[in-house]
C-alpha cells in the first residue's frame, strides 16, 4: 500500500479517535459511520495518488470544490430530507436480517440473492429504502425536526473547528490531516449523517424485537453496518457479517486501524467468510471469524 495512503489512514484514525473523545455520548456513533472511518477510495479523490502529488493551489481548489458541493447538497437535504422507509417482518426469530433495498431485486418479496434462505427457519427482516416507490408497503420514519438538525449540526461542526484549532496550536497540521478533516467536514456539511442518525434510533426504538439475539448484515463493513454493530454492542447482542464479495486490502473499509479498534470502533462479533485466506486476512480485526461452505447460516447461528 502506498505510503501516502497509509499516512491518510493514520490521520483519519487519529481524527476519529479525537472526535469520539470530544463529542457527547449520543453523537459518537456518527463518527464511526463517516467517510473518515468507512474509508472507500472509490468515493473520494482525496485517496487518489494524484491528489497527494498536487501543489498547494491545486489542493486548496480541491478542498474548496468538496466543501462547496457539500454545502449545496446539505442545503437540499436540510429542506427535503423527511426520513426513510422501512418494513419490519416478524417471524419470532432469534435472527434479525437487516437489508438495504439496493441488494433486493423485488422489494415486495423482501428477499435478496445475497442469502439463500431456509424455508424451515424464517428469520425476522428489516428492509429499508429512501424511496417510497421501492418500498410501497413501508412506513416512513424520522426522528429529526428542523431544530434537531440545526442543534446537532452545530455540535458536530464545532467539534471539527475545535480539533482544527488545537492541531494548529500544536503545529500538527499536515496535508494529510487536512485531507482527513475535509473528508469528515464534507460529510457533516452535506448532512449525510441524517440517515445514520435515523437508522440508529429506529433500530433502537422499534426495529429490534425482544426475541432477536443476532443482528445479521450482508453488506459487511459499510457505513450502515457500523450502526448495526454499535447497537449490537450496546444491547449485548451478536452482530453477524456475511461476505458477499472479494475482500482485499485495497478495500479499506474492512480494515480499521488498530488504534480505532482499541477506541471501540464497531466490528461484527462473527464474520462468515468464503475461505481460510480471507479468514486469515480478517482475523486480527475480529474476535471470531468463521469460514463456511454449504451449512445453513441460520442453523449455524442456532
Amino acid at each position: 500500500m502506498q505510503e501516502s495512503i497509509q499516512q491518510l489512514i493514520r490521520e483519519c484514525a487519529d481524527l476519529n479517535i479525537r472526535l469520539v473523545k470530544n463529542l457527547p455520548l449520543n453523537l459518537r456513533f456518527l463518527v464511526w459511520s463517516s467517510p473518515a472511518s468507512v474509508r472507500n477510495p472509490e468515493l473520494s479523490i482525496l485517496w487518489q495518488p494524484l491528489h497527494s502529488k498536487r501543489k498547494i493551489l491545486a489542493r486548496l481548489c480541491t478542498y474548496s470544490i468538496i466543501i462547496g458541493i457539500s454545502l449545496v447538497r446539505g442545503l437540499y437535504k436540510f429542506i427535503k430530507y423527511k426520513g426513510f422507509y422501512f418494513c419490519h417482518i416478524k417471524n419470532k426469530s432469534s435472527v434479525l436480517l437487516i437489508i438495504p433495498d439496493v441488494i433486493v431485486d423485488n422489494p415486495d418479496e423482501y428477499k435478496t440473492n445475497y442469502l439463500i434462505e431456509d424455508d424451515e427457519y424464517p428469520v425476522d427482516k428489516l428492509l429499508f429504502s429512501f424511496s417510497k416507490r421501492r418500498l410501497k408497503q413501508g412506513a416512513r420514519i424520522s426522528s429529526l425536526n428542523t431544530i434537531d438538525k440545526i442543534v446537532l449540526f452545530f455540535k458536530l461542526f464545532t467539534t471539527i473547528l475545535n480539533d482544527l484549532g488545537k492541531q494548529l496550536i500544536e503545529r500538527r497540521v499536515t496535508w494529510r490531516y487536512l485531507d482527513a478533516l475535509v473528508m469528515f467536514a464534507g460529510w457533516v456539511l452535506s448532512q449525510s449523517w441524517y440517515f445514520v442518525w435515523d437508522l440508529y434510533h429506529m433500530l433502537n426504538n422499534c426495529g429490534i424485537s425482544n426475541c432477536n439475539r443476532y443482528l445479521l448484515v450482508l453488506h459487511e463493513m459499510h457505513f450502515y453496518s457500523r450502526v448495526v454493530w454499535t447497537i449490537a454492542n450496546e444491547k449485548g447482542l451478536s452482530g453477524i457479517a456475511v461476505q458477499h464479495a472479494l475482500i482485499i486490502p485495497e478495500k479499506l473499509w474492512y480494515f480499521p486501524d488498530k488504534s480505532e479498534i482499541r477506541a471501540n470502533s464497531p466490528l461484527p462479533d462473527i464474520f462468515f467468510v468464503y475461505s481460510d485466506e480471507t479468514k486469515e486476512l480478517l482475523q486480527p480485526l475480529n474476535n471470531l471469524v468463521i469460514a463456511y461452505n454449504s451449512v445453513s447460516l441460520c442453523q449455524k447461528m442456532e
